[in-house]
């Protein structure tokens, strides 16, 4: 999971130019604005309507968005500023909202088509592995973002939407383990996903080692270098090699040859067992939201 979600972040991260703030004011925005819609138990109608009017959006003020993320309202302010000024987002009355035209931008629209393609990965390695989720349908399985529908447009809309819910809380939780620091946090992620690469590969070696019970030895990760990771956030290595050179001295990576690795003790380390229990709740709140679009897909 950390590893298909570290890329649809990076690719939500490049329709912001690599300012992982702006990602967040934005996801939180949009969310705000149509987290009422995911509220009611039956989705039908929703579905049936097959739209995501501006109308229907329920504008966030700057005060109650910055507590969402634990910022003072004059960084939130600022944040959003940019926001605003760039057209990805619109203040009314009550405070901002997030058009629903804004996914067919140029910038927004391959991010949007990238957590689409995420997803699918995600639930194939879902399949691929039997995990099971309890009480669900095998419905999602089908990919019903393709399903025929009047509008597919407002389809994919609402699965985008429900993964971005996930996003957001797993950078908000994952970013608490790293004092708040994204970048920081981004950096250990991307190490963590390059050292686990071999696993996505050998059946054997996943299965040996599927719980946190039986932790991976070291040599088993596959180092990655400063440079290597710079390329795949496409940020400086200077940049990079600072916030490798953090996460070292606080004991969450350690170098290993040419390269960076995380060591066994970091992956058995209480703030990290808490990120992932975190990360796998909201995994299935997740999950059961797209279970209950399905349905009333299918019964649409």
């Amino acid at each position: 999971m950390l590893h298909h979600t570290f890329l649809a972040e990076m690719a939500w991260r490049g329709a912001f130019e690599g300012h992982h703030q702006s990602m967040l004011m934005w996801l939180s925005t949009d969310l705000a604005n149509t987290e009422h819609l995911f509220e009611q138990q039956d989705l039908t109608s929703l579905v049936r309507e097959g739209r995501l009017g501006d109308e229907r959006r329920r504008p966030i003020a700057v005060r109650a968005l910055g507590a969402t993320l634990g910022l003072d309202v004059e960084t939130t302010r600022r944040w959003t500023n940019r926001l605003v000024e760039r057209g990805l987002c619109e203040r009314v009355a009550d405070g901002l909202i997030v058009r629903s035209s804004t996914y067919e931008r140029e910038d927004i629209a391959p991010a949007a088509h990238a957590s689409l393609e995420v997803l699918s990965a995600l639930f194939r390695e879902f399949a691929r592995w039997n995990i099971a989720f309890p009480d669900r349908p095998e419905v999602i399985d089908r990919r019903p973002w393709e399903s025929e529908h009047a509008n597919p447009g407002f389809v994919r809309q609402l699965f985008v939407l429900l993964f971005l819910k996930f996003i957001l809380r797993f950078s908000v939780e994952t970013r608490a383990i790293f004092e708040h620091n994204t970048m920081t946090a981004s950096v250990f992620l991307c190490v963590f996903s390059a050292n686990h690469r071999p696993f996505f590969e050998d059946d054997e070696l996943n299965l040996r080692y599927a719980s946190w019970e039986t932790l991976v030895p070291a040599e088993l990760r596959e180092p990655i270098s400063i440079r290597a990771v710079a390329k795949r956030m496409g940020y400086p290595v200077e940049t990079i090699r600072r916030h490798a050179n953090r996460l070292s001295e606080t004991g969450f990576l350690e170098k290993r040859g040419g390269g960076y690795v995380v060591p066994t003790n970091t992956m058995a380390a209480p703030g990290l067992i808490k990120g992932v229990t975190d990360v796998n709740a909201s995994i299935m709140m997740m999950v059961r939201r797209m279970d209950r679009v399905a349905a009333a897909l299918a019964a649409g």
